[in-house]
């Protein structure tokens, strides 16, 4: 089924609250979220100007959002960011300071 935008290796995840999340590589690593069960969709949301591949995601029982995927070529690594997602769009949470 065509979801109206351009995205790779798609994963999708509702959360408690009902909110749709399809996680993807291209262009970069990116989401795009719904809030009426995939009829609209919104903006991209860039995570990562890299490729990331094969996006996964869950929810913590805090309510934040765990976004992993790796990253692809030479010296790839694995990646992690927490979202967090309400009716008023999807944030990253920014990382705390070691």
């Amino acid at each position: 089924v065509e979801m109206g935008f351009y995205g790779q290796a798609p994963y999708l995840l509702r959360t408690k609250s009902g909110i749709l999340l399809c996680g993807h590589r291209g262009p970069g690593t990116s989401l795009h979220y719904s809030l009426d069960d995939g009829a609209t969709w919104s903006a991209n949301v860039p995570l990562d100007s890299c490729g990331g591949a094969y996006p996964s995601m869950a929810e913590l029982p805090d309510g934040r959002i765990l976004f992993v995927y790796y990253t692809e070529g030479p010296g790839s690594d694995i990646r992690g960011v927490h979202l967090s997602a309400d009716e008023t769009g999807v944030r990253v949470i920014p990382r705390e300071s070691d």
